[in-house]
């Protein structure tokens, strides 16, 4: 099934090759009296319309870089008076010694100086900023343009100044956000609710990621690791015993990339359940931050002797992580399959210490060249690495 992202490329994309066909069409119609040749006819209207087309867009980025250039310079103009007054406003009894803009660069530049002080002031002095933005309806303003206007820039922009002013206002127009179609304002939304220590917000954030691409949950990378234990003790326990497959896959992707110890995570439930094994390849790579007995080796074993590569690389690197030298027979077996195979294998016996490496010493040293060449290049990697 295509996702919301994935729908919205394809359609504009259908509807962009629609219109140029149509325009296309059209002119070589009115081009039918000048040229007779009809290959060549539809030819010079293609050409005409990307001409046309190149053009447009060149003037557009100029007059769109330009006009940017001007209200930066505007902006750049006004910000350090405006954001001075501010800060001023930080100080207890302090006020706003004008009229407030209501629009225009002045409005704007005061809505972004609003916000940078409510990220970087504390307590107190953030509270009388927030009094401040509450009492001009700034958080108001901010949340209707959120809630009516079908603008992404504009959602975004609401909601980026939203975050800082949401633990005073409270948090309605962030928990509607995580919903957007648009996945910038879905991953402001999370990183507003993230830096709050709220534990229904924060676990409401994790649900939403679950559903999310890797890019969107990879710039909340570090936002995600401050709420580690919490998760750990609360959400995830509840989403791998509840969680569809989709969700389980996702919360142990997260596990794995946190790359934290995890001792009271148990793997062998997973994988006795997991008859299909399409898990395994997410719990081998979980191995090195669990506890583990000798019966992983059994399982390791059991998917080198698969015919799945992914899952045979995943358990020669786990092997390796974890210098299981029992298992050095069952990786050498494998040194001559798929170079990949072959490759993750020799690395995951390099590890092991002398051992290995003399092992691999004499395989680098025997008749098979496949199986030789994996051993030499491992031992290479380990030298490299030394």
């Amino acid at each position: 099934m295509l996702t919301r992202d994935a729908r919205e490329v394809y359609s504009k994309t259908l509807a962009v090759s629609l219109i140029f066909f149509l325009v296309i069409g059209s002119i070589q119609h009115l081009l039918q009296h000048r040229i007779h040749d009809r290959v060549f006819r539809w030819a010079t209207a293609f050409a005409l319309v990307q001409i046309i087309a190149i053009v447009s867009l060149s003037l557009g980025l100029l007059a769109s870089r330009a006009w940017a250039s001007m209200k930066k310079s505007i902006d750049d103009q006004l910000r350090p008076a405006i954001r001075d007054r501010v800060m001023a406003l930080a100080f207890e009894g302090e006020s706003w010694s004008s009229s407030v803009p209501e629009r225009g660069p002045a409005r704007r530049v005061l809505e972004e100086s609003v916000a940078h002080a409510l990220v970087t002031l504390k307590p107190p002095r953030r509270d009388r900023i927030a009094q401040f933005a509450v009492e001009w309806k700034f958080a108001a303003q901010w949340t209707e343009e959120f809630a009516s206007s079908r603008s992404k820039s504009v959602r975004r922009r609401a909601i980026s100044l939203l975050g800082p002013l949401s633990p005073i206002v409270g948090k309605t127009a962030l928990s509607a956000a995580l919903h957007d179609e648009d996945p910038i304002v879905r991953s402001e939304a999370s990183r507003a609710l993230l830096i709050q220590n709220d534990h229904a917000g924060v676990e409401n954030v994790f649900r939403s990621l679950l559903s999310e691409s890797l890019l969107v949950r990879a710039l909340l990378a570090s936002e995600l690791k401050r709420h580690t234990r919490f998760w750990l003790n609360h959400t995830i326990p509840v989403l791998l015993e509840e969680g569809n497959r989709l969700e389980v896959e996702r919360c142990l992707e997260m596990l794995i990339a946190w790359k934290r110890a995890l001792p009271t995570f148990d793997v062998l439930p997973w994988l006795s359940r997991d008859r299909d094994r399409s898990l395994w390849p997410l719990l081998f790579a979980l191995l090195p931050y669990v506890a583990v007995d000798d019966w992983i080796e059994d399982y390791l074993i059991s998917a080198l002797a698969s015919n799945h590569v992914p899952l045979q690389c995943e358990a020669a690197k786990a092997a390796g992580r974890l210098r299981l030298e029992r298992l050095i027979p069952a990786l050498s077996a494998t040194l001559h399959q798929d170079r990949q195979l072959g490759l993750a294998s020799a690395t995951a016996i390099a590890q092991m210490g002398e051992h290995g490496e003399r092992h691999l010493e004499k395989i680098a040293a025997g008749s098979d060249r496949r199986a030789a060449a994996v051993a030499m290049e491992a031992l290479e990697h380990i030298t490299v690495r030394v």
